[in-house]
């Protein structure tokens, strides 16, 4: 079982991460899991978290949506 964490907490430990590499793991608009493995983040865009993924692609994210974050060796379940 991995430590709970709120929303804010998680968003905190993704933009302070000083370009690291993350997984996070989000919900889609349809319901469906999405996952970003070796993510870097980069800023903030319109209230979203742009990241970088392995693939070179950038995507945003809705901090709401968010309901896994592995970050700095540690997991946390995101609620």
């Amino acid at each position: 079982m991995h430590p709970i964490i709120s929303k804010r907490t998680a968003v905190e430990l993704i933009t302070s991460s000083k370009g690291k590499f993350m997984t996070i793991k989000n919900k889609k608009r349809d319901g469906s899991d999405r996952s970003y493995p070796s993510s870097k983040y980069i800023q903030p865009v319109y209230g979203n978290l742009n990241v970088l993924t392995r693939e070179g692609t950038y995507r945003n994210i809705r901090p709401e949506t968010i309901y896994f974050l592995k970050t700095n060796g540690m997991s946390y379940e995101v609620a």
